[in-house]
């Protein structure tokens, strides 16, 4: 590749018009930018408690990313991990049927970028979506770009709306990408 005055800017430039260009299209045709992925770059709509990304209880989203949300709900309630959550969140919606024996499994796996520090998940599972949430289960067990998976058992006795957030630790402020797998099993 050609020298161009010691700077690659035009490609950086090329690269988000053609990002730029793929979501316009993407929002067009009527699908969802949310999991869409333009060249290798991701592109990602931020879900939020107004608008959280539907997610169906078994499904695989790959080219997910916190990198582009907010700051819009904490951790810190003991019911969630027990400490601030100063990470971009990525909020996502679904119904879990009702059911005591259906467990409905999140598993956030970040990806691994070699030149960048590994991505650092937190995942909790709310009723509510609000700044302090009340937590039915949240996780934080592992460090910078390992696997987080929690866990949750509808014990309602009917349909429960519920709100999964992506979050991250303190430290990476600008979050992170990453796929998250949605399981529904028997335990």
């Amino acid at each position: 590749m050609a020298q161009h005055n010691g700077s690659n800017k035009w490609v950086v430039r090329l690269m988000a018009a053609h990002a730029l260009v793929g979501s316009f299209l993407v929002a067009c045709n009527g699908t969802s930018p949310a999991t869409t992925q333009a060249s290798s770059a991701i592109v990602t709509a931020a879900g939020t408690c107004e608008d959280p990304i539907k997610l169906d209880s078994s499904a695989t989203l790959d080219n997910q990313s916190t990198l582009k949300a907010t700051d819009t709900m904490s951790g810190d309630n003991p019911t969630c991990v027990g400490y601030k959550t100063h990470g971009a969140d990525q909020i996502y919606a679904l119904t879990l049927p009702s059911s005591d024996k259906t467990k409905l499994r999140i598993t956030v796996t970040p990806i691994v970028i070699p030149t960048q520090v590994g991505f650092d998940p937190v995942v909790y599972l709310t009723e509510g979506c609000s700044a302090q949430p009340e937590c039915l289960a949240g996780v934080d067990s592992y460090g910078a770009g390992s696997a987080e998976t929690v866990e949750h058992v509808n014990a309602t006795g009917k349909d429960q709306p519920l709100f999964v957030v992506v979050d991250g630790y303190d430290f990476q402020m600008n979050g992170g990408e990453y796929k998250l797998d949605a399981a529904l099993t028997s335990p």
